[in-house]
């Protein structure tokens, strides 16, 4: 069982709470997240239920002839990026609660931090591994795409209606990871004072992120991604 983060300074063994209370589903947040996504890809392997788990796992509208192997897949956008936004977006907060409770806690309780400092530090501990994936994948994805000897290319690359599927995919992580800090206030237990400027600061991110994957403008977005999370990292 992976417990949720903890408020700053707070100390002491923790009781069990009754289930199926707020804090259980505080301190469960891991698992209860992770056994969702397990019962999503568990339909995978049901004919009647394979289509509709391949939605939430899978990136969908191919726009190609699927019966020419030479073609390369193409994907454009549409509803079911919804989907796998939500589910992928699920992954994001188990993978942070597990990641807060075994490395980022366990740190800050080493350094002794002040309350503040507590706060701050886990803050960046939330942004830091983000950034830093972001960079790494979209120098994969460049590299893979044959961008990444001519990476002013992306700025002169047209809208386009159709993108490859590590393309899109990369987009969809981005989005999952943005739209995962809303509900992720809640599980770190966010003061209500300190949530609109939280808020602020992820809409303005999500907005043009959005903006850019939904008019095509993958391409030359991922430079404006990579330089953005250079500066902040």
């Amino acid at each position: 069982m992976v417990k949720a983060a903890k408020r700053p300074g707070q100390k002491g063994p923790e009781k069990d709470p009754p289930i199926f209370s707020q804090e259980y589903f505080l301190q469960n947040q891991a698992d209860l997240m992770s056994s969702l996504c397990l019962i999503i890809m568990s339909g995978l392997l049901f004919k009647p239920t394979r289509a509709l788990s391949a939605k939430f796992c899978f990136v969908q509208h191919n726009t190609t002839n699927l019966t020419d192997p030479e073609t390369k897949p193409l994907y454009a956008t549409g509803r079911s990026d919804l989907l796998v936004t939500f589910f992928y977006s699920l992954l994001c907060i188990a993978v942070h609660a597990v990641e807060n409770e075994y490395f980022w806690e366990k740190i800050a309780r080493r350094l002794r931090l002040s309350k503040t400092r507590l706060s701050e530090f886990m803050a960046l501990g939330s942004t830091l591994p983000f950034h830093l994936a972001v960079v790494g994948g979209a120098f994969y994805v460049m590299k893979e795409e044959g961008l990444i000897y001519d990476p002013m290319a992306l700025l002169t690359t047209v809208p386009v209606l159709e993108m490859p599927m590590l393309i899109k995919f990369y987009w969809l992580l981005v989005l999952a990871f943005v739209v995962h800090q809303y509900p992720e206030m809640y599980f770190m237990r966010v003061k209500n004072e300190e949530m609109p400027n939280k808020i602020i600061g992820y809409t303005a991110f999500l907005i043009p992120t959005l903006a850019c994957y939904l008019t095509g403008l993958v391409y030359p977005g991922i430079l404006v991604l990579v330089l953005h999370c250079t500066i902040d990292i």
